[in-house]
């Protein structure tokens, strides 16, 4: 299943990744928050500031809604 990540740091900076698979989501959750989080995407590693929280979308986000 594939669906949008939510990345969101201290400063309530927001990352988002569309179109990734779930695996990679559970693989990011396990991760101790606050730490570096890393996954990979496309068979390439991929490295993140500290976040905070995770979410998972299943859909996409409608970015004509006016984000």
């Amino acid at each position: 299943m594939k669906g949008t990540a939510l990345l969101i740091n201290d400063n309530r900076i927001v990352t988002v990744l569309e179109n990734i698979g779930h695996e990679v989501y559970e693989e990011m959750k396990r991760q101790k928050p606050k730490e570096h989080i890393h996954c990979e995407i496309d068979k390439k590693k991929v490295e993140f500031g500290p976040i905070t929280k995770i979410v998972w979308l299943k859909d996409n986000v409608d970015w004509q809604y006016g984000y």
